[in-house]
């Protein structure tokens, strides 16, 4: 389903040095191929997954959420109800669609014949956050049977068909270990009153358990297990129709497993690695339009700038900016600069870039927020420590250093005019093109940027920048 399936194709497409087509029809040898063969194929991933589509659950009916006594089949409260001192007390659980726990349910009873002949009986529906099944149901009969036992006088043996009952029961410190799955069920002091645990084997017919002096036995487990499936809950006709379809689907997903196991590739560990060229670094969607002008690089498009030939802003691309930078108001001073946190300066992760205002301290990564509106200079505290670290190149909420800082400029059409009327535009100089200087180079070790460039002095565009810059210290 999830395409991991080591067929020939798969340890192809990692690296392994192995033919990915079938010999015979050259078809992809895939895991829809191995189960349809080389006829037409069909998406078997597709069919894998209807198959294991959950269907509708049934609701459940009878639910009985309380525990509920009788005596002589008449219900009565929980006060006046209490087992003989002397009979023993029968005990019984039944289970239903255990293997489909969505609609799994299960029920226990204890039943008691008094010395008077008084029937006496407890029965319950499993809580839903407890196990569900026929032995679950067995040790939470037991449970009830404790419950219920005379608080003064002789205790009466509890009489179970669960081997796995009598077991626990015998070595109680055992099985109160963290390990044991249905110990919760009897945590409860009256568990040790209990005089003692007899088997009896279930399911016995009334002429056997005669000829083997059991018929006692045999009667007050027939009653507690006729008791034990009278209470239990039920799905009806929609729980059998679940059930058949369940039992389909997965019948197809096997056989549809068992078609493609054995022509799986066994062994990787044999197969020989191939390398393979690289694949060519994705363009970006829309590079940007750099021009020199005024000793930086310019680009038309967004209006970032970059004082060398290489930098960050090259990874970006000018739609991406553009989408920030041309949206923001025209009132603010904006820089863009990146986020080197611990997580960058380790390798785990990329920069995130960060557009900021230094005049209000608004900042935003990837959404607008407060810079598409005018921007308003305020006093406020939070404002004033906002612009405090973004003077100290340090991100406003992390901390983190601010690298590759650079001018934003919002205005890119009149710049876009200037640039093309002169005489060499890709310049913007008027000298002719023999004349001009080559323009600065960068180190091709982006480690050295910020070395040569702290990013806000190179980046004003003119006088009334600079001024700006003395007055909050970026020159310092």
């Amino acid at each position: 389903m999830y395409g991991t399936a080591p067929t020939p194709s798969w340890p192809w497409a990692h690296g392994w040095k192995i033919k990915p087509r079938c010999a015979q029809c050259g078809c992809e040898d895939n895991v829809d191929h191995m189960a349809g063969g080389c006829d037409p194929q069909t998406n078997i991933r597709k069919e894998l997954c209807n198959a294991l589509k959950k269907v509708a659950i049934p609701e459940k009916q009878k639910l009985k959420p309380d525990v509920m006594f009788f005596i002589n089949g008449y219900p009565v409260d929980r006060d006046n109800f209490v087992f003989d001192n002397v009979n023993p007390i029968y005990t019984d659980g039944s289970a239903k669609n255990v293997q489909w726990p969505d609609i799994a349910v299960a029920s226990a009873a204890c039943f008691q014949v008094d010395r008077k002949g008084i029937h006496r009986l407890v029965v319950a529906q499993l809580p839903p956050d407890f196990p569900i099944s026929a032995v679950s149901a067995e040790f939470y009969a037991f449970a009830l049977a404790a419950d219920s036992l005379p608080k003064e006088g002789q205790i009466p043996v509890v009489v179970s068909d669960c081997q796995a009952v009598v077991h626990a029961f015998a070595n109680l410190d055992r099985h109160a270990d963290y390990r044991s799955k249905f110990a919760g069920m009897w945590r409860n002091s009256d568990i040790q009153r209990v005089a003692g645990c007899k088997k009896v084997k279930a399911h016995l017919c009334q002429q056997e358990a005669i000829e083997l002096g059991l018929e006692d036995d045999w009667y007050g487990n027939d009653r507690a297990d006729y008791w034990a499936k009278d209470t239990i809950a039920d799905t009806w006709k929609d729980g059998e129709a679940y059930v058949k379809d369940r039992k389909e689907q997965i019948s197809k997903v096997c056989h549809l497993a068992e078609q493609v196991a054995d022509k799986l590739v066994q062994v990787l560990r044999e197969i020989p690695k191939e390398s393979r060229p690289k694949k060519p670094d994705k363009a970006l969607a829309v590079p940007h339009q750099f021009v020199w002008c005024k000793n930086r690089w310019f680009c038309i498009g967004c209006g970032c700038i970059k004082t060398n030939r290489s930098s960050r802003l090259d990874l970006v691309s000018c739609h991406t900016r553009k989408t920030i930078t041309l949206a923001c108001h025209g009132s603010h001073r904006l820089y863009g600069a990146w986020e080197a946190a611990s997580a960058v300066q380790t390798g785990h992760i990329g920069m995130a870039p960060i557009t900021f205002c230094m005049l209000c301290g608004c900042f935003s990564s990837t959404r607008l927020v407060n810079l598409k509106h005018k921007c308003i200079v305020t006093a406020a505290k939070a404002k004033t420590s906002i612009i405090k670290r973004l003077h100290a190149k340090l991100h406003p909420f992390t901390k983190a250093p601010l690298v590759g800082i650079h001018r934003i400029w919002t205005d890119t059409v009149a710049s876009t005019l200037e640039v093309m009327e002169l005489k060499n535009p890709g310049l913007a100089q008027d000298t002719p093109a023999t004349q001009l200087p080559e323009p600065p180079g960068l180190d091709a070790h982006p480690e050295h940027w910020e070395v040569e460039d702290d990013g806000f002095t190179a980046a004003f565009h003119d006088e009334g920048d600079l001024v700006f810059a003395r007055t909050f210290g970026l020159l310092e």
